[in-house]
């Protein structure tokens, strides 16, 4: 399983011509790339093939906040991109200032009672597995659709790999 996981990783990173079905942002201080092939792997068996091209091409991107937070306001504006990792500062931040409003509970999602913009992650199975439990991640989507843009596709998905997250 994990020498799939790192030839998807592999073929996704190398190739410039992969039309991607799905984007999945990590911001933190520092890089996950490494870390992050496990979560990853469960992400494109949940979002599935959502351009239709018969093979499942998830895209990781990893935005390091101590050194560029302009990225990741150019990621939070993409209507192409709903599903966020982002470490607890940031992820604080980019609720408490309204750039993620979308409440989790209009998915089927449980939140704690003090943010309902997201979940915690550090102690899914798969964070667990991967190594990523030091830092404290949490889940965030963004559905494009309630402002007539994005797809419903990728809120799908969205939603059902951040729920193949939790459950793990």
């Amino acid at each position: 399983m994990f020498v799939a996981a790192l030839t998807l990783f592999i073929f996704i990173e190398s190739s410039g011509t992969v039309e991607h079905d799905f984007t999945v942002v990590f911001a933190q201080d520092g890089s996950v790339t490494a870390r992050a092939r496990e979560i990853l792997e469960l992400v494109g068996v949940s979002a599935g093939d959502i351009n239709g091209d018969g093979k499942v091409n998830i895209r990781h991107v990893s935005v390091d906040l101590s050194s560029n937070t302009e990225e990741m306001l150019l990621y939070l504006t993409d209507p192409e991109i709903s599903l966020f990792i982002l470490e607890e500062h940031y992820s604080s931040l980019n609720c408490s200032i309204g750039y993620i409003d979308d409440k989790l509970s209009d998915y089927g999602i449980d939140t704690e009672e003090d943010n309902p913009y997201r979940v915690f992650l550090g102690d899914t199975g798969v964070f667990l597995k991967s190594g990523l439990t030091s830092s404290n991640y949490y889940g965030h989507i963004i559905d494009w659709t309630s402002v007539g843009k994005g797809s419903q596709e990728l809120t799908d998905g969205a939603v059902t790999s951040l729920k193949a997250i939790l459950a793990s």
